[in-house]
């Protein structure tokens, strides 16, 4: 006959094994990580807290108050409206910069976005700012458009895009396009180069679409030369 005492201590060392293993399971798998911490402060505090503009003439000083590090990239965009829509792009930060200058294209004015993307996790957004106009027109204005010189042509089977840059310290230029002029994030990158001068011949997916082209020059000090949208029309 078994004894049901020694039954008993069985089930009951048994259950302690199992509370044991619970209590010590490894949570860290879980844990925020750093940089997940800093911007769930960041998204708390006022804008203001996060970033700072300063207007001089045509030249806007950005800032950045908190170091994000480690972040796969932040970003600034602008445009005239402070709606989050058609916005361009002005500068993208290398890790360990938390300063840049945008030159402006005239003397209106015009309202800063700033996006911080983590190692992990979603984008997060922070903006608008608002810099003020230049009432008393102290800048030197320049129409980009003027220095940097692009066209686009095409067929129904093909778009040509020119261009002709300045000799500046050029990190990176990209052409990019899409069928409508709306939702900019979802582009398609067509050709990325180093040459400051030259054209390319790009297959276009559906004879009846029509087509716009973005160009975006990226410098070496991290600001971003932004043209576009510009409508590739059928060559005469």
């Amino acid at each position: 006959m078994k004894n049901p005492n020694a039954n008993t201590a069985i089930l009951i060392g048994l259950l302690l094994i199992l509370l044991t293993a619970s209590c010590s399971k490894d949570t860290s798998a879980v844990a925020p990580s750093s940089d997940d911490a800093k911007l769930k402060e960041a998204l708390a505090l006022p804008v203001a807290d996060v970033f700072s503009l300063e207007r001089n003439g045509e030249v806007v000083k950005c800032n950045v108050k908190i170091d994000f590090a480690p972040y796969k990239d932040i970003f600034f965009t602008r445009n005239q409206t402070g709606i989050a829509k058609k916005r361009i792009f002005v500068s993208r930060l290398k890790p360990g910069v938390l300063a840049f200058e945008d030159a402006l294209p005239d003397a209106k004015a015009y309202y800063y976005w700033m996006a911080v993307i983590p190692l992990k996790g979603p984008r997060q957004n922070f903006g608008p700012i608002r810099v003020d106009p230049d009432t008393n027109n102290k800048g030197t204005y320049v129409d980009v458009a003027t220095v940097y010189k692009w066209k686009a042509m095409r067929t129904y089977s093909k778009a040509t895009i020119a261009w002709s840059f300045p000799k500046e310290n050029i990190e990176v230029i990209e052409i990019l396009r899409k069928t409508s002029i709306t939702d900019y994030a979802k582009r398609k990158s067509v050709l990325k180069t180093l040459e400051r001068e030259g054209s390319m011949s790009d297959p276009l997916p559906d004879s009846e679409a029509d087509y716009w082209y973005w160009v975006e020059v990226t410098l070496t000090n991290g600001r971003i030369i932004a043209q576009g949208p510009l409508k590739a029309e059928f060559s005469e």
